[in-house]
């Protein structure tokens, strides 16, 4: 039998990196220029394929990359829905709120899109993984202030509790090696 998850997010989903940006004087620059791009053999999802394949050898895992690079809670809700009826995965792996963490208006907005999200995956019947979002690092090129990862991921975990979901905290994982985990985005 073939397992078949879903990782449906944003571009950390997507597998968008930052890399310096090559061209005539660009390395050299203080600070040095970077840009963004999506490498989908870097991806979460392309790794987390790898790995169950090769644990769960009979039951051949298939991850599908269904990252989506800057999209908020509320543009990924419609995709979504039609991605559970296209794609008809077995569990869904959800991470995304990074790009809505910019006012607490978003955010509450962002954590109540997620909550309808959870409710679809689980009224869908697929098994819901569902992730906090990963610390920044404050000062870096487009760092979030760390209150608002910390509340709305206050907010994913009463999610979790609530539709039975598996938490999958990367907050408390990535905490101890922020320095060397977290990139420049």
């Amino acid at each position: 039998s073939r397992a078949h998850f879903l990782a449906f997010g944003d571009s950390i989903t997507a597998g968008e990196l930052t890399v310096p940006a090559l061209g005539p004087g660009r390395l050299n620059s203080k600070p040095p220029l970077l840009r963004q791009v999506v490498v989908p053999a870097l991806s979460y999802p392309a790794i987390l394929t790898r790995m169950l394949a090769g644990r769960y050898v009979a039951q051949e895992p298939m991850v599908v990359n269904a990252g989506q690079s800057g999209e908020s809670a509320g543009d990924a809700e419609p995709r979504l829905l039609h991605t559970l009826l296209t794609d008809r995965p077995d569990a869904v792996l959800l991470l995304m709120g990074y790009n809505d963490l910019g006012s607490s208006a978003r955010r509450l907005r962002a954590v109540a899109i997620m909550d309808r999200m959870a409710k679809d995956v689980r009224g869908y019947g697929a098994r819901l993984f569902i992730a906090t979002l990963t610390p920044g690092i404050p000062g870096r090129f487009r760092s979030l202030e760390p209150s608002a990862i910390l509340a709305y991921n206050d907010a994913i975990r009463a999610i979790a509790v609530g539709e039975g979901a598996a938490l999958v905290d990367l907050y408390g994982a990535f905490q101890p090696h922020v320095d060397a985990w977290i990139g420049v985005d």
